[in-house]
């Protein structure tokens, strides 16, 4: 790395690359360099637009594992996956209760229906949206059921 940057170093520096992009990765003093001197259409590096195709996106997703991890790596791509309507079939949500067993395992945790609503809610939502309270909980249950009719 020189200790100062001279535009035909800097232009030495870029000359493999065909991306403005890529050389800000490589080499990303000479970049700051062409920057702060104003070089870079000197370069003659163009700014390229990336254009997210159908199949670019997914190869982007298929690197991250969850959708958060996809919108905070490619935010770009993941912007042009919810603009197409994409992001459902790239990355399903995959939240901490999607699993049964785990609202199973918190359902055990807690002796009784209203404790399981109290103190773990986020599972309690899951497994009243999915009707697996009566297999949860069968005796608060049949409990709830009975006060019901009897009023």
């Amino acid at each position: 790395m020189p200790r100062k940057w001279t535009l035909e170093k800097v232009q030495q520096e870029a000359a493999p690359y065909s991306r403005r992009i890529d050389f800000q990765k490589a080499k990303p003093d000479a970049y700051a360099a062409a920057v702060r001197h104003g070089w870079l259409e000197l370069i003659g590096i163009p700014r390229t637009k990336c254009v997210w195709t159908r199949e670019s996106i997914i190869t982007e997703s298929s690197k991250c594992d969850s959708r958060k991890e996809f919108r905070e790596r490619s935010p770009k791509a993941y912007a042009a996956a919810s603009e197409r309507g994409m992001l459902q079939e790239l990355t399903p949500r995959r939240g901490k209760w999607s699993d049964k067993a785990k609202v199973i395992e918190a359902a055990k945790r807690q002796p009784s229906l209203s404790l399981f609503h109290k103190n773990e809610r986020g599972a309690y939502d899951k497994a009243t949206r999915e009707r697996w309270l009566r297999e949860l909980y069968p005796h608060d249950m049949r409990t709830s059921a009975a006060k019901q009719a009897s009023q």
